[in-house]
């Protein structure tokens, strides 16, 4: 789609030609000082951009400064997507706008409103963009000491920090336009950035299982609405899953009574009230039981036109789902990084979080990863790891394994969960991922209803809910192993690093999955341990083992090794000789396969 002005042709350091975007005003100033103070930027840190990245900034600043003006006057608001790889700087990139918009007396006048998923967010962009503080304002809880920070006449600030938190709270059953905190001079503001991932709602499960815990806690608190509680749990053991229960309007009502409650009874009291007067979903797994699939706080209509700064943009299949369910996204240019400088070393082995609740597994993996981090003492790591649970804790059990103790400055630790919005690993060129993130997938079923109407369900659901699982893999991966030193590009190619990922996605080629992406990266085969043989794999080789203890024995045939280990089918006893773990314990021992038998392998 092509933006709806016209370009002209300007050069910046004799190096980069780029397009610049004119506003429709004509007025070419804005997105040319954004895309100057960026270049700026970059070259302070020993960088540059490379022309698809100038090419996406330019769209980016064009639009933003086209969105100063006001909305077009015709077609439906859109969102528009910038996804900007990490390291690329797209909150640099914000921080260079609103330097060059208030560099010309912030005109055009339509005011900007930034919204960030973190508090310590807000922080970052008021000292990096630069604004004195009668230049924006701050909305956020009462609670945090960064709301005290600008202007107190915020419709007065033309930019306005605030969280996502708080914008989908104070339009909940409002339309945008309506909500006066968000106003720049009495009008809504016509330049909405979102930083980070945006999905239209706030996808949201709950099991059965935590419903009927409410009772005991929320009887003396409730009172009477307790009622409310019982008949749901009464109305959602009697429904098939698959089908939809709807949500009691009475529970917005006595929502209050539960600001008694405490801890995730709480949480739990909150989201049946934040469910009220909605339909949601019954589902059921053998893991899970019954379990509520729904989504809260969608954003009103009216919240575009908006930009989306997404550094996972172009590897989350929320936004395929989004675009292919007739919504209102539109992807802007993509900057993606060459990610030749990035080695991935995999290891196909279970790794989950309840890999970890096995005492021998999670004692084979620490070993593991202690032996790997031994191994390059003069280098530093970042670990990935799944959060803390029962018996298990990698900052804790992981250190006393490393020689030195695991110090501290040469091993850090993040787990999912916060793996994401740091730069402070960026020096650490090791990455070690103990484990992949895995999404239930009641969880995906939530996120996929959150990127849809309301009032239409999806033909494709199945397709959508594995690619959204993959997709998700691809985000989290993107964004722990961009923590450390891949993120510093330098004209669009990474920075010099060695990722070990331990785990499986399942359905997938993990190998394609991380190759797709981190584009340009080398992405091979690692073993640390050969996992032993089960099953009739482990069969099979414990008769080739004892026949060919004799060393007399040359071969042994097929059809003796199948009568054997009780294969009926040659077709059978074919597959677990042609599995890879089998080739290699069979290459080991100096045997290989011919058509019809067992044998030695000739020195």
């Amino acid at each position: 789609m092509g933006l709806p002005f016209a370009t002209t042709r300007v050069a910046i350091k004799d190096t980069i030609t780029i397009m610049i975007t004119e506003t429709p005003s004509g007025s070419v100033r804005l997105p040319e000082e954004a895309l100057r103070l960026l270049v700026e930027w970059q070259t302070s840190r020993s960088s540059s951009i490379d022309t698809s990245t100038t090419t996406a900034f330019q769209a980016l600043f064009g639009r933003m400064a086209s969105l100063l003006h006001g909305p077009a006057p015709t077609g439906l608001p859109q969102f528009y997507l910038a996804s900007l790889d990490p390291g690329k700087g797209k909150t640099e990139a914000a921080c260079a706008f609103l330097k060059a918009w208030a560099s010309l007396n912030f005109q055009p006048g339509g005011g900007v409103l930034v919204a960030v998923s973190r508090l310590d967010e807000v922080d970052a962009y008021i000292e990096r963009s630069g604004l004195a503080d009668d230049q924006f304002a701050v909305l956020v809880a009462q609670d945090a000491n960064v709301g005290l920070k600008g202007r107190r006449d915020r419709t007065n600030a033309p930019v306005l920090f605030t969280t996502h938190e708080m914008i989908r709270r104070r339009t909940r059953g409002e339309p945008f336009s309506k909500v006066g905190a968000f106003h720049f001079h009495s009008r809504p503001r016509s330049c909405r950035i979102w930083d980070e991932s945006l999905l239209p709602a706030i996808p949201a499960t709950l099991r059965l299982d935590a419903i009927q815990g409410l009772l005991e806690p929320a009887r003396p608190v409730l009172g009477e609405a307790i009622t409310l509680v019982e008949d749901l749990i009464e109305k959602v053991s009697n429904t098939l899953p698959g089908n939809t229960v709807d949500i009691d309007p009475e529970f917005c009502v006595e929502g209050g009574h539960g600001k008694k409650l405490q801890g995730r009874d709480r949480e739990r009291w909150e989201a049946l009230v934040a469910w009220a007067g909605d339909d949601v979903v019954v589902t059921k797994s053998n893991r899970r039981g019954l379990e509520l699939v729904g989504t809260t706080d969608r954003l009103p209509d009216d919240f575009a036109p908006a930009v989306i700064l997404d550094a996972s943009g172009r590897v989350r299949h929320t936004y395929r789902t989004w675009e292919a369910n007739g919504s209102q996204l539109v992807r802007l240019p993509s900057a993606t990084n060459n990610y030749a400088k990035l080695t991935i070393h995999h290891w196909d082995r279970a790794c989950s979080r309840s890999t970890f609740d096995n005492p021998d597994d999670r004692a084979e993996l620490l070993q593991v990863a202690a032996n790997l981090i031994n191994a390059e003492p003069d280098r530093r790591w970042l670990v990935v790891h799944h959060q803390p649970r029962g018996d298990w804790d990698a900052p804790t059990q992981l250190p006393p394994l490393i020689d030195g103790h695991g110090d501290a400055s040469r091993v850090k630790f993040v787990h999912w969960g916060n793996h994401h919005g740091t730069n402070d690993f960026r020096d650490i060129d090791r990455v070690l991922v103990l484990g992949l993130w895995h999404l239930p997938t009641t969880v995906l079923q939530a996120y996929h209803l959150a990127t849809m109407d309301p009032e239409e369900q999806s033909p494709n659901l199945q397709d959508d809910i594995r690619g959204m699982a993959t997709g998700e893999h691809q985000h989290n991966l993107l964004q722990a192993i961009c923590r450390a030193s891949v993120r510093n590009s330098i004209d669009g190619v990474c920075g010099d690093c060695a990722a070990y990922v331990i785990g499986r996605i399942a359905g997938a080629d993990t190998k394609a999955v991380l190759r797709d992406t981190f584009p340009g990266a080398t992405a091979g085969d690692w073993r640390p341990l050969e996992a032993p043989l089960r099953g009739q794999a482990a069969a099979v080789a414990g008769v080739i083992e004892g026949r060919f203890a004799d060393p007399e024995v040359i071969s042994i045939r097929k059809a003796d090794l199948r009568a054997a280990v009780g294969i009926e089918r040659s077709q059978g006893l074919a597959q677990v000789l042609s599995r890879p773990d089998v080739g290699r314990w069979l290459a080991e021992r100096g045997l290989g396969v011919t058509s019809r038998t067992v044998a030695r392998i000739a020195a």
